[in-house]
């Protein structure tokens, strides 16, 4: 292996996020007869990278070297929640229990995923995202349960 290509190789990698908090928590509603509303919420700070360039014209061919050390940089943070609403009914003279869910993925709409990575590449699309989170989404679905 060439040893310049491990030239600013150093630093903490892309999935290093120094701030990650998540919570969950669910609340049943007496007075609705079953309804459960539940939430995530997660927050991770940016991931780390840093610039690079690709040299040509070397008599070894072709390089991608790293101009700056990786964590120099990082993606914007992530702040992102779901939410599910969950109704139980049960129907007389039977032992069978339905449940109708609702599930909210994304609520933010937050589009960038701090995991993702940032184009680290020099030139006009540097530090762009090379990936999307999905957009905000609705799940309905249901249960049964005998």
């Amino acid at each position: 292996m060439n040893p310049n290509a491990r030239i600013n190789s150093s630093g903490p990698n892309m999935y290093d996020c120094p701030h990650t908090v998540h919570m969950n928590g669910t609340y049943t509603l007496p007075f609705w007869r079953g309804l459960s509303v539940s939430g995530t919420y997660r927050y991770s700070s940016g991931g780390a990278w840093g610039r690079t360039a690709v040299v040509t014209g070397l008599q070894q061919g072709t390089q991608t070297i790293r101009i700056e050390t990786r964590g120099t940089r990082r993606t914007p943070a992530l702040s992102q929640a779901n939410v599910r609403f969950e109704q139980t009914f049960r129907p007389r003279a039977s032992r069978l229990v339905l449940a109708v869910q609702a599930d909210v993925f994304n609520v933010t709409n937050q589009g960038i995923d701090s995991k993702l990575r940032a184009n680290e590449a020099s030139g006009a699309t540097l530090g762009a995202p090379t990936l999307w989170s999905d957009p905000r989404t609705l799940r309905l679905g249901v249960r049964v349960s005998f």
